[in-house]
């Protein structure tokens, strides 16, 4: 089986070569992959296989991936240990038992972005991650999401190198305030 990864397209200016039309400036095309094959190129992907968000709403996920998700993440998984050592079974007669199970469901939203993370304590995977955002939907791994937060301020240096600059000082001073 083959574990998924995720490809980010990062477009300041649209490429003036060919297969790049559908390109927006100042946007980030985010495309699930198998780890361990070939990316798929950007040029060759139909457009429902990408996921677009604005580079500053992209800096924002990564940030929240970064600094939010590990503290929600360590709060599930504490609630499911003590719900795992709590849940014992139901007999209702000797050959019937019951035994209950919950499920985890956390939502938030970066702008007009909507995550949607759903685990069940029956589940020994990482749970599942939807990134919404106008009638398309992304599924995810969050553990892969939270490992590319780990570049996010390689990232920003990156952008800022090359000429972009919107919203860098604010993602910055956020993510200071928020330390």
């Amino acid at each position: 089986m083959y574990e998924e990864g995720i490809q980010a397209n990062i477009f300041i200016e649209r490429p003036p070569e060919e297969g790049f039309e559908s390109a927006e400036p100042r946007s980030v095309y985010l495309v699930v992959c198998q780890r361990g094959q070939a990316p798929p190129k950007f040029k060759s992907l139909p457009p429902d296989q990408h996921f677009r968000l604005p580079i500053a709403t992209y800096l924002h996920l990564l940030e929240f991936f970064d600094t939010t998700w590990p503290k929600v993440k360590a709060e599930i998984e504490q609630k499911f240990k003590h719900l795992r050592k709590k849940n014992s079974a139901y007999e209702l007669h000797t050959d019937i038992h019951f035994y209950h199970n919950a499920t985890a469901y956390y939502e938030h939203w970066i702008d007009d972005l909507f995550i949607y993370f759903k685990k069940c304590t029956a589940s020994t995977d990482h749970g599942q991650l939807f990134l919404q955002q106008g009638g398309r939907s992304l599924v995810l791994n969050p553990d892969v999401l939270h490992s590319l937060s780990q570049s996010r301020s390689q990232l920003m240096d990156v952008l800022f190198k090359a000429g972009y600059n919107e919203g860098l000082t604010a993602i910055v001073l956020q993510s200071c305030n928020d330390s």
